[in-house]
């Protein structure tokens, strides 16, 4: 798939979809909120979290994204995903924004229905961090359920290397991103990065973004 897929709306506008994808702690959320505040001085934009999307869907029950995940496993948890991420672009309908991002969860690239989904309506776009800087973020939030406590370096090694691959087959487009020296700095790269995408980008600065 090539260029920026689009979803037309009842409202004759034209959508187009990011996908924020990427390793746990790559910096999706916070990065992916940057981007839609800078973008929409420039195009109407909306922005959703997966997460977000999914606790939604958990309201009444009284439970965390991450208490789902261990309560009802993985593929109830795909299951979910997908189907609130699902939801909401065909909810794009009712609302007339030229430009819609949404970071998906850490997970993403194994859950096979959602990334059909996503590249059927939208572009993937990969936040690259180095494999030592993400495991220094996992390290200080605490463990997941997916990296062994009794050997954690070694099992994140293992995920790291499948997920990257993974994520690189699956994506159109990466933006290499370093270790935070402000949420910012990172937040422009991202945001020139979208911009190129949207064809407002300037050639001096296309090497942040990279074909896959």
């Amino acid at each position: 798939m090539h260029g920026l897929p689009s979803l037309m709306t009842m409202h004759e506008v034209t959508v187009k979809i990011i996908y924020l994808v990427g390793i746990k702690h790559s910096g999706k959320t916070k990065l992916g909120q940057f981007a839609s505040v800078a973008l929409a001085t420039s195009y109407d934009t909306v922005y959703a979290d997966s997460d977000e999307l999914v606790l939604k869907t958990l309201r009444g029950t009284g439970q965390t994204v991450r208490e789902f995940y261990r309560d009802a496993g993985q593929e109830a948890f795909a299951e979910r995903e997908f189907s609130s991420i699902r939801k909401f672009v065909l909810d794009l309908h009712s609302h007339p924004v030229e430009l819609a991002i949404i970071a998906t969860g850490g997970g993403a690239c194994d859950n096979d229905p959602l990334v059909s989904f996503m590249q059927e309506t939208g572009t993937l776009l990969y936040l690259s961090v180095s494999e030592e800087i993400l495991f220094e973020r996992i390290l200080a939030g605490g463990l997941p359920p997916f990296v062994s406590a009794s050997h954690p370096k070694p099992s994140f090694h293992e995920l790291y290397s499948r997920r990257n691959e993974r994520y690189r087959q699956i994506s159109e487009y990466m933006v290499r991103l370093f270790d935070y020296q402000s949420v910012a700095e990172n937040g422009q790269i991202l945001t020139q990065a979208i911009l190129n995408l949207m064809g407002r980008g300037t050639a001096c600065q296309e090497i942040v973004l990279e074909r896959l």
